[in-house]
């Protein structure tokens, strides 16, 4: 792929992670409540311990935040 070139949303060999990541910070984003791992993992279909991680490398990025027992939107 040239480094001009944009995959489709949809496209199969993106990096799932980032992907999942999008995920969780879309969902959080929508949410006016403060979401934990589980109900993020729920939500998503995705494991427990995915969410997890991902969750704490969004915080550690700035990203996310954690807020009354579940993460909410950081200042990034």
């Amino acid at each position: 792929m040239s480094a001009g070139a944009a995959r489709a949303p949809g496209d199969r060999s993106l990096v799932p992670a980032v992907t999942r990541a999008a995920a969780i910070l879309d969902l959080v984003a929508g949410s006016s409540d403060a979401l934990g791992v589980s109900a993020i993992a729920r939500a998503l279909g995705l494991p427990k311990s995915s969410v997890a991680n991902l969750c704490g490398a969004l915080v550690d990025a700035g990203m996310l935040r954690v807020r009354g027992g579940g993460f909410r939107l950081g200042p990034r």
